[in-house]
């Protein structure tokens, strides 16, 4: 099994997420959902993985929902959706209504199932640093390789080594495809 694909509204949230084990982890930043590229990163990462909506329970956040769940639904995937369902109740800090304004251990509460499932998947790591280098996706002479991946995949980050590794372990994109991109070949 592969592990799961957190999806959340913003920075905040994504960095509470990580901080309580999640790996992949993406957010929709806000309502830009539809024009971000976000659609189709999630398209394409569902797949090969099952994703966990992870929204504010506020009206903006069961707009965002409803649009990604009917963008997913279209998808031919064995995968799941999994809807968190927060209590609004318990998502209210500083008059503000969030994922981010839960407290940790509610909010660990809420996915520590799904985190299980992550630390017991059999997934491992495809984008070594050492695959990384022998593709020249790092590095001073790795501009070029990476604006040809953006050209053919404009959803994914390139702006850091860090996040375009993430974002091709996130997408379950095989090295073959992207040797094909890097020489010209796809």
């Amino acid at each position: 099994m592969n592990k799961y694909l957190y999806v959340v509204e913003g920075k905040t949230d994504v960095a509470k997420l990580k901080n309580l084990g999640a790996e992949y982890v993406l957010k929709t930043d806000g309502f830009n959902v539809s024009s971000s590229g976000v659609l189709e990163f999630l398209k394409y990462c569902f797949c090969s993985r099952s994703i966990i909506l992870l929204l504010d329970p506020d009206g903006p956040g069961k707009q965002i929902k409803k649009i990604i769940i009917d963008t997913l639904n279209k998808v031919d995937s064995d995968n799941k959706i999994v809807e968190i369902n927060i209590d609004k109740k318990k998502a209210i800090a500083h008059h503000k209504v969030g994922v981010t304004q839960m407290n940790s251990k509610l909010l660990l509460s809420y996915i520590s199932p799904y985190l299980s499932e992550d630390q017991n998947s059999f997934e491992k790591e495809i984008y070594t640093s050492d695959l990384l280098e022998k593709m020249n996706l790092v590095g001073s002479k790795s501009k070029e390789n990476r604006e040809k991946i953006k050209r053919k995949m404009p959803f994914i980050s390139i702006s850091t080594a860090k996040s375009l590794k993430n974002d091709l372990e996130m997408l379950k994109i095989e090295p073959e495809k992207i040797w094909r991109i890097i020489n010209d070949k796809d």
